[in-house]
Parts: C-alpha cells; sequence; structure tokens
C-alpha cells in the first residue's frame, strides 16, 4: 500500500502514513539509539530507511545500527566540524592522507572518472582499513550537506552521480583491487540507505555490459533502477537532469572549473609514486 508515491516529497507533501510509519520508525529506535545516530536523526533521513526496506522496520534495525556504528567508528562528528572550517568537502579530504589525491571523487554533485585512476598502486599507499575509512568520510560529509539542503528547501533530496568512463583501462579490472571497490559499494548502500538518486555512466566503453555484469550483484534493486546510461549526446541529459550551472563545461553545462584544469578541484587519480606506499613494521 506504500508503493505509489513520491520518492522525494516536500515535507508537506509526506503521506500521512508515512508521516505515522516515521513515528513507529523512532520508538522502535529508541532515545538514546537516536542520539547517538544524530546524522540519521531528521525525518528525511529516517524516510530514507523505510522507503530503502520497503518499511520493513524489524529489517531496518540491525542494519541502521550497523550504520551508525560505521559513522561513529571514524567520527564523523568531528570530521563534520573540521569540513566546515575547511569549506569544501574535496579540499578537507585532501588533507585526510597524501594519497587522497589519487582517489577519485567529486562533491555532492558527484563526478567519478576512471580515466587515470591506478588501482595497483593506490591500494599499497595504506591498509584497505584506511581506504574505506577515507572513503565513509567523504560519502558522510556530502550525506550531510544533503540534510542541510533539505532543512533549507524542506524537501528530500538525493546524490547525483556522473561516471565518466572515458580512458577505461584494464588495469580497473585487476581482481584484488576490483573485489575491494565492489565491498566499497556494498559499504556505501548499507550505511547509507536510499541516498543516490540519479547514476548516470558516460562515456562507457564497449565492454560495459561486462563490467556491470561484475558490479551488479551487490547492487539492491533500488539502486539498479537509477542507473542511466548515457550514449554520446549525453550533455544535454546531464544539463536537464542536474542543471548545466552544476556540471563543468567539458560535459556540457556552464559551470567554471576553478584553477587551471577543466575539472577543478576533483581529485582524478593518476600512478600513486612508491614515496607514498605503505611500508608494514613488525615489532616481534
Amino acid at each position: 500500500m506504500f508503493h505509489q508515491y513520491s520518492h522525494y516529497p516536500h515535507r508537506s507533501k509526506i503521506p500521512s502514513e508515512h508521516l505515522s510509519k516515521i513515528d513507529e520508525f523512532r520508538e522502535a529506535l529508541g532515545e538514546e539509539l537516536l542520539e547517538k545516530a544524530w546524522f540519521f536523526n531528521d525525518d528525511f533521513s529516517l524516510l530514507r530507511w523505510l522507503y530503502g526496506y520497503d518499511f520493513n522496520i524489524p529489517a531496518i534495525l540491525p542494519n541502521f545500527k550497523y550504520a551508525v556504528c560505521v559513522l561513529t567508528a571514524v567520527k564523523l562528528d568531528e570530521h563534520s566540524e573540521a569540513c566546515d572550517k575547511e569549506g569544501n568537502i574535496n579540499g578537507y579530504i585532501a588533507t585526510l592522507k597524501p594519497w587522497t589525491e589519487y582517489f577519485p571523487d567529486g562533491n555532492v554533485v558527484y563526478v567519478m572518472s576512471c580515466q587515470k585512476v591506478h588501482p595497483r598502486s593506490l591500494v599499497k599507499c595504506a591498509p584497505i582499513s584506511d581506504l574505506f575509512k577515507v572513503f565513509m568520510i567523504e560519502v558522510g560529509l556530502a550525506y550531510l550537506q544533503i540534510r542541510r539542503n533539505e532543512e533549507k528547501l524542506d524537501t528530500k533530496l538525493g546524490l547525483k552521480m556522473i561516471v565518466d568512463m572515458a580512458g577505461f583501462h584494464k588495469d580497473l579490472l585487476y581482481p584484488p583491487t576490483l573485489k575491494v571497490f565492489i565491498n566499497l559499494l556494498k559499504l556505501m548502500q548499507d550505511v547509507f540507505c536510499d541516498f543516490a538518486r540519479n547514476l548516470f555512466v558516460i562515456n562507457a566503453p564497449f565492454m560495459m555490459p561486462s563490467i556491470y555484469g561484475m558490479v551488479k550483484p551487490v547492487l539492491s534493486k533500488q539502486t539498479q533502477d537509477k542507473i542511466t546510461f548515457l550514449s554520446s549526446d549525453f550533455h544535454k541529459v546531464l544539463c536537464e537532469n542536474i542543471g548545466e550551472e552544476n556540471v563543468f563545461v567539458k560535459y556540457g553545462g556552464t559551470l567554471i572549473p576553478s584553477g587551471d584544469k577543466d575539472t577543478g578541484d576533483l581529485r582524478m587519480g593518476g600512478h600513486a609514486p612508491e614515496s607514498l606506499w605503505y611500508v608494514f613494521f613488525n615489532s616481534l
């Protein structure tokens, strides 16, 4: 009975039965857990969890608790405060670890470019746990930014993502690092339920069906439904869905990047130098 509704309603348009479910969900979570889960303690965030699990509150509870443990462990509250002082998510993430320059991502409108990413060298820069931690911090900061926008607009919002596959190379399919990437995707889904709104894949290589076949098993049906593979005329679609003022000129919009690069301050990846490679010292 809950299937015919807008996924991104204004607060005044949230159906009464959904508001009742939010109250029921809050009661099931309890005040102590909600206090720990300050990043999810608002109606739109709770609505995401309800939408993501088709309003099945008993199924949500263990996953919600897991997400709270993850975000508490990475100290999202401390990073949020520090990022506010920095004023820019990309700029702040770059201060966490020297190798983040080689780990690609964007901002609230995410742009993920595969062209220069070199997983084999990146994975040598730190323990995999560090990679997961930085990833969770960055996505968490983007989530909090969207929450702030929701408070201003009083409307449920979501992440819009551009995945640029231009320059795709087979090193991206290196099995050990591909497994890490797939686990990162799964973790993002588990922690940030119903966060993505649109995922646009552009400049896809001819082997895209095979690549997608490797990733698809870990994607929820809800996430799969939000993925759109665009043809060579993607510029128009991106501008219509994201707004040309939010799309770089490189991708057909009017957004002028800062600095002297056509991608502004987005971290585009690259070959991580040996000077950043992780060295394990065994003290035994």
